[in-house]
């Protein structure tokens, strides 16, 4: 017996209102799977008896009446479509429509959280974009983190899960077995839905084949799961033909068009340096897979059934900071007398005149900085003289005042001061101050330069070409084979005789027919008639129908999004001083008269 129950109350089709001869189901890979049947005599214009998105489970091998029933298994769990008019020969009626959770994957858009910058507090702010960075998410600390064909799909659901309880729908599935694992190129997309996601993120995993399992629950809830499983780890299932009993008819073609012959990928890098761009590509950006393995030269790089691709990414992106410092030695304290007045002399400008003599400096002087603490050469032996030293360069500097004590003799005139002509001294001091002020630093003269801001770039993705080629090498069969059967013949009571989970065999006909592990794509159950048709063949959902869909994979596929903008809404977190210039040389010349001479040197204009 078939049961629908709906709000809490299970009953037989029939007293339902449904007429058996109707009832169907169709279980399809990467679509929808629908039930439906008509309630003869009902109106479109009645009260619906299933609200719309309402929740039923149908159970099929019941036994009992009334509302008491017992045995059996689910076979369907759907939401309530609309009802619409449905005509035959019998009259008028209303047919109701349910589709499994399939539904709400087509019917809610996709969304992933970005960083946003509170332009008031300047925090950041975590915002859901319905422009999402495929084959990516942030994890629990808001990083960028890179996810798998597989962890896009998990994430997928669990996304669904989280806005459909958000709506009021009860948990609507659980998430099983995902295997797809390929690590795909990131893939920008704006306004799409669950259901294209996964489709995206299947799309080069011809293999896998999408499966409901409707036996499970939560907290006692009858609840589907979902999982994603490759053809190399689904059961085999075999069907005879041509028996003369159950079998009807088949129809069924080799796809010898999809069986490759190789697979070449080929990832063009695409990067810039201060805004030179640069592009790579060759044999270390190839990702290629055939009968002698991966990057064989015995296998073609082209021609018949070769599946190419030419995948461009995203390289790094890098930009420099430079700048040039110019440095002397500040030889205040030289041991060499020469070598100390001439120092002394270019920054106490009077100390030049042709009117000065006899000038004595000890190598006495004082380096202070502005706090009063004693500096010492040997740590900061230069003077910055041009330019300016920025953090990123790695070295320190200090403002000091450099303090001594000077002897000299003033002369009426130049020739006297040649001379030492006594008569003509118009100055001797027994001693005079003298101070400079200047930027002292451990820096040498020299251009630099350091990272100013770099993002990393994509990483060439590994095993796409083995996935592919192992997924299509394989010949593949593709028809449609119809059975008929009743409830009776159904292997037991714990699910049917066929479901999307199996690879089908069919035996009785050609021999490789026995070993072919078709891909089942979809299963019409028509309840009434007690026939099945089964569907099998690549997957019309993906590109894997033909080699020239599947070579579009990248075809609208914009490059490359900075995972900067998603985690911190910001480009880069480096920021690079660039610096700025100091006088070349000490502009205060002094007056010569006071009894202490100031200077100051390299000032920030």
């Amino acid at each position: 017996m078939i049961t629908l129950e709906y709000a809490g109350q299970e009953k037989s089709m029939g007293d339902w209102g449904f007429s058996l001869g109707s009832l169907q189901c169709s279980h399809r890979n990467l679509a929808a799977s629908v039930y439906s049947g008509d309630i003869p005599g009902a109106a479109v214009t009645d009260t619906p008896i299933f609200a719309f998105e309402g929740k039923v489970v149908i159970r099929r091998k019941r036994t009992g009446s009334g509302t008491i029933w017992s045995g059996g298994y689910v076979a369907f769990i759907g939401y309530a479509m609309p009802p619409q008019s449905a005509q035959d020969g019998s009259g008028a009626g209303v047919r109701y429509t349910f589709q499994n959770a399939w539904y709400l994957f087509d019917n809610i858009p996709y969304q992933q959280y970005f960083a946003s910058r509170n332009t008031t507090t300047h925090a950041l702010e975590y915002k859901p974009m319905s422009e999402v960075l495929l084959f990516s998410r942030l994890d629990g600390s808001n990083f960028y983190q890179k996810i798998t064909s597989g962890g896009q799909i998990s994430d997928v659901c669990t996304f669904l899960i989280a806005q459909s309880v958000a709506a009021g729908i009860a948990t609507p599935v659980i998430v099983g077995t995902v295997e797809p694992a390929l690590n795909l190129p990131s893939f920008i997309a704006r306004e799409i839905m669950c259901s294209n996601v996964i489709q995206k993120a299947l799309e080069l995993s011809p293999d896998v084949t999408m499966i409901w399992d409707y036996t499970t629950s939560t907290a006692g809830v009858p609840t589907p799961t979902i999982s994603f499983l490759s053809r190399t780890s689904r059961t085999s299932k075999s069907l005879a033909i041509l028996n003369g009993t159950d079998h009807k008819r088949l129809s069924i073609v080799p796809r010898y068009d999809l069986q490759l012959r190789g697979v070449v990928l080929q990832y063009r890098i695409t990067g810039s340096d201060n805004g030179s761009t640069w592009v790579k590509c060759g044999d270390a950006q190839k990702d290629k897979y055939g009968p002698h393995g991966a990057n064989s030269a015995l296998d073609p790089d082209g021609g018949l059934r070769v599946l190419l691709q030419t995948i461009d990414l995203q390289g790094s992106t890098s930009t420099t900071v430079s700048a040039a410092i110019e440095c002397t030695a500040v030889d205040a304290n030289h041991a060499t007398t020469g070598t100390r007045l001439a120092w002394w002399k270019n920054k106490v400008q009077w100390l030049k005149s042709d009117k000065i003599g006899s000038i004595t400096i000890p190598a006495t002087a004082t380096i202070k900085d502005d706090s009063g603490s004693t500096v010492s050469l040997g740590t900061y032996p230069n003077e910055v003289t041009r330019g300016q030293i920025a953090n990123w360069m790695g070295f320190t500097q200090k403002w000091v005042t450099i303090t001594c004590k000077a002897t000299f003799v003033r002369y009426h005139t130049a020739a006297a001061a040649t001379g030492a002509v006594a008569a003509l001294v118009t100055e001797k001091p027994d001693e005079k101050e003298l101070s400079v002020r200047i930027l002292v630093t451990n820096a040498t003269t020299g251009p630099y330069s350091a990272l100013a801001s770099n993002v990393d770039g994509e990483t060439v993705p590994s095993g796409i070409a083995a996935s592919i080629y192992n997924a299509l090498s394989v010949l593949q069969f593709e028809g449609e084979n119809i059975i008929v059967q009743d409830e009776a013949t159904n292997d037991t009571n714990n699910g049917p005789l066929l479901h999307l989970g199996h690879k089908l065999n069919l035996t009785g006909g050609r021999s490789e027919w026995t070993t072919m592990n078709a891909q089942v794509q979809s299963i019409t159950e028509n309840d009434g008639s007690g026939t099945t048709s089964i569907s099998f063949g690549p997957n019309r959902f993906l590109s894997a129908g033909d080699l020239a869909s599947m070579a579009q994979f990248n075809r609208l596929r914009r490059t490359w999004y900075n995972p900067k903008l998603r985690e911190t809404a910001s480009l880069s977190d480096n920021a690079a001083e660039l610096g700025e210039d100091f006088p070349k040389e000490n502009t205060s010349a002094g007056s010569g008269v006071s009894h202490q001479i100031g200077s100051t040197f390299g000032f920030v204009a």
